[in-house]
C-alpha cells in the first residue's frame, strides 16, 4: 500500500539522510508494530525479518534499516526517528 509523506516526515528524510528506499523498505519487511495512540501505529524492523533483508539488500542497509522507526497513520507517514540505544548499536551479524 504506497503511504503519502507529510511536509514534517520529507524534513526528516532530509535532515537525517534518510533516503526513500530505506523508508519503503520498512514499511515493507517491518513486522513490528504498535499502536501509538489516534489511531497511529509504529513500525519498525523486528530481528525475525532481518534475515529476508539482508539476503535481498545487503548488511550495510540492513544495519541502517533497523535503527528507523517509522509512525504511519491510515495512509500517512506521520515521521520517522532512528532509534537509540544498546538494541540499535548492536550490528547486523552476517
Amino acid at each position: 500500500m504506497p503511504f503519502d509523506l507529510s511536509t514534517h516526515t520529507e524534513t526528516r528524510l532530509r535532515q537525517r539522510g534518510i533516503r526513500n528506499d530505506h523508508l519503503s523498505a520498512l514499511l515493507a519487511y517491518g513486522g513490528g508494530t504498535h499502536s501509538v495512540g489516534r489511531g497511529c501505529e509504529s513500525v519498525w524492523l523486528r530481528d525475525i525479518d532481518l534475515d529476508e533483508v539482508i539476503t535481498e539488500f545487503g548488511r550495510q542497509f540492513a544495519d541502517r534499516l533497523r535503527r528507523l522507526v517509522a509512525v504511519t497513520d491510515t495512509d500517512t507517514v506521520v515521521t520517522v526517528f532512528c532509534r537509540r540505544g544498546r538494541k540499535a548499536r548492536r550490528h547486523v551479524r552476517g
